[in-house]
C-alpha cells in the first residue's frame, strides 16, 4: 500500500463530495472557491506535536540498572552538544517507551516504531558520524 497515493485518493475523495453538492453561478465566488481548493485550505499540513504530558518511564540510567538496557546507553542516550560532548543529562523516557523496551527485551517479536528509530539515529550520528562502521559499532553496543 502506498500512504502517498491513500492520502491523495482521500483528498480528491473529500474534495469531490465537498464541492459536488454546490453549483457556484457567480464566476468570482467560482474562481475563488476553485482558488480555494487549488491552494489545500480544507487540508492544512499534518500537526505533529511533543506531548509533555505523558508519563515518565525512567531516565536511560534507571532501565540500564533495572537490566532492561546495555550499560553503554547510559553514556550514549545524553542530551548532547555536539558528538565531542559527553553528555549532561540524561534523557528520560516516556512511559509507553518503557513499555516498548520492557516488550523488546522479552524477546517475543514487535514492532518498533519511528520515534525510537529516530532515536536511535540521532544517537548513531552524535556517536559515530552516521558512518557505516559506526552503524554496526552502535549495534554492538545496544545488542
Amino acid at each position: 500500500m502506498d500512504v502517498f497515493k491513500v492520502h491523495e485518493a482521500v483528498i480528491d475523495d473529500y474534495r469531490d463530495f465537498t464541492s459536488g453538492f454546490v453549483s457556484v453561478r457567480d464566476p468570482r465566488v467560482a474562481e475563488f472557491v476553485h482558488q480555494q481548493f487549488a491552494e489545500g485550505v480544507q487540508w492544512p499540513d499534518p500537526w505533529v506535536s511533543l506531548n509533555p504530558s505523558f508519563a515518565s518511564g525512567g531516565a536511560v540510567p534507571e532501565l540500564v540498572k533495572a537490566g532492561l538496557l546495555h550499560a553503554e546507553c547510559e553514556r550514549i542516550f545524553r542530551r548532547k552538544s555536539d558528538s565531542q560532548d559527553p553528555g549532561r543529562d540524561p534523557i528520560v523516557l516516556h512511559q509507553h517507551q518503557r513499555e516498548a523496551i520492557e516488550v523488546a527485551s522479552t524477546g517475543k517479536s514487535y514492532v518498533l516504531t519511528a520515534l525510537l528509530r529516530w532515536a536511535i539515529g540521532v544517537a548513531w550520528l552524535n556517536e559515530w558520524g552516521g558512518d557505516s562502521d559506526g552503524e554496526h559499532q552502535l549495534i554492538e553496543h545496544l545488542q
